[in-house]
């Protein structure tokens, strides 16, 4: 989770809670590889024992909480043009990865009242969109995942929702140029594009006794975009 949003997220969270980032093509920024409260993982997650390396680097330890930030990239065009392997892929991220360290959370039982949250996107459900029409596809895949998940980790004591949070000018967005930003902007009645800190703001409440009643759900982070 070395992208624009999962860096912040490992350096606002390592101040309360010790972090273990898992990382594949980028290492962590040097600051945070030399945080004492961080250790880094290097594990390829389009691989089908990848969980399997994590649940071995944990070595028994309980988690308070997963974050699923991971993806593997931006897929342009609609299904027809998508070659089938990177639709797999997309799909994989969503649907197998999730239901893979679900499994992490709920097959050891000191880790009750654990949460995981899986990030999302507002192009998932909510505004699917023809031009990246395997990457909607897989995040709505991911939040109905979520959705099936939770009453088998709620027997476990653990929740698990969703994240989904409209244009971030992060990650795959780094590159818009400033007429797509202000195109995003103008979308939302807010009047404000959504921010590292909002994602930040939903995780902290995910992870907080405020929260306790609260799985399977989705949170919007759309800023009254309908």
């Amino acid at each position: 989770m070395t992208g624009g949003i999962g860096s912040y997220l490992v350096r606002e969270l390592a101040r309360d809670y010790s972090v273990l980032a898992v990382v594949n093509r980028h290492p962590l920024p040097v600051d945070l590889a030399e945080n004492a409260r961080i250790q880094q993982l290097k594990v390829d997650l389009s691989e089908s024992d990848s969980v399997s390396h994590i649940e071995n680097m944990l070595a028994g330890r309980r988690l308070f909480g997963i974050i699923h930030a991971a993806w593997p990239g931006f897929l342009q065009g609609g299904l027809l043009s998508v070659p089938r392997q990177a639709l797999e892929q997309q799909l994989s991220f969503a649907v197998y990865r999730t239901i893979e360290l679900a499994r992490l959370l709920a097959d050891r039982g000191e880790n009750e009242g654990a949460h995981l949250i899986v990030l999302g996107s507002t192009a998932g459900s909510q505004k699917p969109t023809l031009n990246t029409a395997a990457y909607s596809l897989a995040k709505a895949s991911l939040e109905h995942t979520v959705k099936l998940l939770a009453p088998e980790l709620a027997l476990k004591k653990i929740a698990i929702n969703a994240i989904c949070p409209s244009f971030l000018s992060v990650g795959m967005n780094v590159q818009a140029n400033e007429r797509q930003r202000l195109t995003a902007k103008a979308a939302v009645p807010l009047g404000r594009l959504c921010e590292t800190a909002d994602v930040l703001g939903a995780v902290r409440f995910l992870f907080s006794q405020d929260a306790s009643f609260l799985t399977g759900q989705t949170i919007v982070l759309s800023g009254g975009q309908l």
